[in-house]
């Protein structure tokens, strides 16, 4: 169970790290160096494995991933992004700062697209559900419709007189 929020945090992690770059340095400069593209399409790539994770049905039970492994994992790609640069110097708390924040704002939207698929699947079985039973009252509605058949019966649940 750990291992699956655990798994979706890392995932969620690479986002929120080219996200909070982008924010540090206002797009001035390509992530990672030489890079960049890579990173970005296994970003997307994340992205989406995460979104699957969050349509998976087991996953409905688990408890979010937590925000403060989203928080270690966007920390450590983005300085595994700032290794593949060339040397420049970078200052610490706004990169603190704006790794949290990119981590909240992708684990808030993944909630919110987990929210919605899990509304949707619920709405998507629920409608499945009625016309069966609708058949099944129409079926003990026609057999009740006729009447019980106990009082014929009743004539055969003594024995003939002698």
């Amino acid at each position: 169970m750990m291992m699956r929020t655990f798994s979706v945090s890392v995932l969620l992690g690479l986002p929120a790290a080219i996200l909070a770059h982008a924010g540090i340095f206002h797009g001035t400069h390509a992530a990672g160096g030489a890079a960049h593209g890579i990173l970005v399409t296994l970003s997307i790539i994340c992205a989406a494995l995460a979104a699957a994770a969050a349509l998976s049905p087991r996953f409905f039970r688990l408890p979010a991933p937590p925000v403060a492994g989203t928080v270690a994992s966007a920390a450590a790609w983005f300085a595994f992004i700032e290794l593949r640069e060339s040397p420049h110097s970078v200052a610490l708390l706004p990169c603190l700062a704006a790794i949290c924040l990119a981590a909240w704002i992708v684990l808030s939207a993944w909630h919110g697209f987990a929210r919605v698929a899990a509304g949707a699947v619920r709405q998507f079985f629920a409608r499945l559900r009625p016309p069966v039973q609708r058949y099944a009252t129409l079926c003990r509605a026609a057999v009740h419709a006729f009447g019980s058949l106990s009082p014929t019966y009743r004539l055969f649940s003594r024995p003939p007189p002698v």
